[in-house]
């Protein structure tokens, strides 16, 4: 037990010389204002630095890639939030905004004022016969309804903040007023 003992005891010491000897492999402290130019390889170590090495060489064409990718998905997001933004500041006046409601809602039915829906529809369902006052209030307040709900679309389209493309905005506003006109002239099929 005893000779197991020291062997055990010789065998620390002589793994710790031999890691003392290779810290000072490693690592060279000099006392003096000069540096000393030398190179001494980390023999434990190497390896991971090759594998580094490598794996760095495998990674380089798909970072590469995928670098290339990212920066034409930037591009490409670039040029579709400038689309979105930007807008035609005509269209979006408040004079079309005001021409546009007042064409849905309008009260006007006369070439002087200009012709507008809802006008049409007071003329067409006007209060003047008293057998029929009830059922033209009725038929009026669904008409004023359904224009209401379209002069907010329109109006939603008219916003800057909306984020439509130019050329979708005036499709949806002419496809509402569209839908506007249909339903002055009670064609229900829109």
């Amino acid at each position: 037990m005893q000779d197991l003992y020291k062997n055990i005891k010789f065998k620390v010491i002589m793994i710790i010389a031999i890691l003392m000897i290779q810290a000072g492999y490693t690592q060279i402290v000099t006392t003096s204002s000069s540096t000393q130019n030398t190179q001494h390889e980390d023999i434990l170590s190497q390896r991971s630095y090759n594998d580094i090495n490598s794996s760095n060489a495998k990674l380089l064409a798909t970072t590469g890639a995928t670098t290339l990718s990212d920066q034409l998905l930037v591009n490409r997001w670039v040029n579709q939030n400038r689309e979105l933004i930007s807008y035609n500041p005509t269209l979006l006046s408040t004079t079309n905004a005001i021409i546009f409601s007042g064409f849905v809602d309008g009260v006007n039915f006369n070439p002087v004022r200009g012709y507008n829906s809802y006008g049409y529809i007071q003329r067409r369902y006007s209060l003047i016969n008293p057998t029929k006052v009830a059922t033209n209030l009725v038929i009026r307040r669904r008409f004023q309804k359904k224009f209401l709900k379209e002069k907010e679309l329109i109006l939603n389209y008219l916003r800057p903040d909306n984020p439509i493309p130019e050329g979708e905005r005036q499709l949806l506003i002419l496809s509402a007023l569209e839908k506007v006109i249909n339903i002055t002239l009670e064609n229900e099929d829109y």
